[in-house]
């Protein structure tokens, strides 16, 4: 007896088959037919992906912007690029640094505006430990250079 309450209902619990005349026809059926390959226009994933964009990179400085960076005094403000390009450093890892902790010391001008001071720039340089392998190959550029400057 209860099996043919159930299945009178005709709900979504009921046990038996669902009716075809019940069954709404769905739009993306539709589209589906009318598209060649079986996929609607408006589900085709290469109209999903964001449009493609470059990588920020920051401006590259010539050797005399350099020099002019390296001559500044310590309590001198220096932009994020300008301290990637002093640390010899990529601009997103400065940004990972600040994010992360470790790095130089920065100063925060404003809501937005990253600054460093070049003095804690020259004091995080000389913290930074060169590994025995860098440690070789600066000897034998510096070798290099001096037998050239030589002869």
């Amino acid at each position: 007896m209860a099996m043919a309450i159930r299945s009178a209902f005709g709900g979504k619990n009921s046990r038996g088959q669902p009716s075809v005349t019940n069954r709404a026809a769905h739009l993306c059926d539709a589209q589906q037919a009318q598209s060649p390959g079986g996929i609607p226009p408006s589900r085709e994933p290469w109209r999903w992906s964001t449009p493609v964009t470059t990588p920020y990179e920051p401006k590259k400085l010539s050797p005399e912007e350099m020099a002019e960076l390296h001559a500044l005094p310590d309590e001198a403000l220096a932009t994020a690029q300008e301290a990637a390009a002093f640390l010899r450093l990529k601009y997103n890892t400065l940004s990972w640094y600040r994010c992360n902790g470790g790095g130089p010391k920065y100063t925060r001008v404003g809501p937005k505006l990253i600054r460093y001071r070049m003095g804690d720039l020259r004091e995080y340089a000389k913290g930074q430990p060169m590994g025995e392998g860098m440690r070789k190959v600066g000897a034998a550029m510096l070798a290099a250079r001096t037998a050239k400057a030589e002869g």
